[in-house]
């Protein structure tokens, strides 16, 4: 019950109903906590979770897999570490190894392989063993465990259903070019079957094209454009997990981390 929050945690649960809203953000639980001037809080945001999965409402309004806003986005980088282990009969890497490997706290790495026990991505054996979950990869559809995040000049924090959707908010040229697409029917047509452990990189792509198809009938994601300011995506490469910075100023790319980043030039 909402009763059962507290007054920020109600707030932060408005913060991702009306982020919903708009087709282009899918803002997880401790970036709504962050908007409200909560710390992130391991606790507060399974509390927020729980709710989350028990509103028939709230579930309606989720167009990925919970998982998808329940976990943070360092969280997203230890489900895909424990994911290379997937063919391993070895046990699954220990918390003081996931953080050396991610550049993150032990405390973090605990707190993310308790979030990651919770939605049942990995369980114990009878022989105290910590393995990935038999339906596991449930969690590898939709979004999967691929992140986007986009921040703002003001702080606010929120990740976008594609790389491609960052581009769309702050660059003009990009966002004409699908508009165009759209009227002219250039856009790639979207198949039935999403879920990265099918086609990794097209369904994430599929998902977008999908997303600004409906958005564009409704006009609202216009409204949320961010081309007048700076901006930010912080994202992670699919293939080693290496984080990545672009910081798009006005329209105009400032910069690129690593250097070696592929990135879209004009939408194209």
């Amino acid at each position: 019950m909402a009763t059962d929050l507290s007054l920020k945690e109600q707030e932060a649960v408005q913060v991702l109903l009306q982020d919903w809203q708009d087709i282009l953000r899918c803002t997880t639980i401790d970036q709504a906590l962050e908007r409200v001037g909560v710390p992130f809080s391991h606790e507060q945001r399974m509390t927020i979770a729980a709710f989350l999965l028990e509103s028939p409402e709230v579930r309606e309004a989720m167009r990925w897999h919970s998982a998808t806003y329940i976990l943070t986005n360092d969280e997203k980088l230890i489900a895909r570490t424990l994911l290379k282990h997937e063919k391993n009969p070895q046990p699954l890497p220990a918390a003081a190894d996931i953080a050396q490997a991610l550049f993150l706290s032990e405390e973090r790495a605990w707190e993310g392989l308790a979030a990651l026990a919770w939605v049942g991505f990995f369980h114990k054996t009878e022989e105290q063993e910590v393995c990935l979950a038999p339906n596991y990869r449930q969690f590898l559809t939709g979004l999967g465990l691929y992140y986007h995040e986009v921040v703002l000049e003001s702080g606010e924090r929120f990740n976008t259903n594609c790389a491609l959707d960052f581009f769309i908010m702050v660059h003009g040229p990009t966002r004409q070019k699908i508009l165009t697409g759209l009227k002219e029917g250039t856009l790639p047509e979207v198949s039935s079957q999403t879920g990265m452990s099918i086609k990794p990189a097209l369904s994430v792509v599929e998902g977008m094209v999908e997303a600004i198809q409906k958005a564009a009938k409704t006009q609202t994601w216009q409204e949320t454009m961010h081309e007048d300011q700076r901006a930010t995506l912080n994202d992670a490469c699919g293939f080693s997990a290496e984080r990545i910075h672009i910081v798009v100023e006005k329209g105009r790319l400032c910069e690129v981390s690593p250097e070696s980043t592929w990135y879209l030039r004009g939408g194209g």
